[in-house]
């Protein structure tokens, strides 16, 4: 069985994640832009 490490990283205006390979080595990368919900400006 091979171990993966998953990285999560939800800031202001972009959710990305990042699979890597118990050798550290970039299996897949995603991003998402994130929506602000706020009920009023500011």
């Amino acid at each position: 069985m091979s171990n993966y490490w998953l990285g999560l990283d939800c800031g202001g205006s972009w959710l990305k994640a990042g699979l890597y390979d118990g050798a550290g080595r970039e299996v897949a990368v995603q991003r998402l832009p994130l929506h602000a919900l706020s009920p009023q400006p500011g």
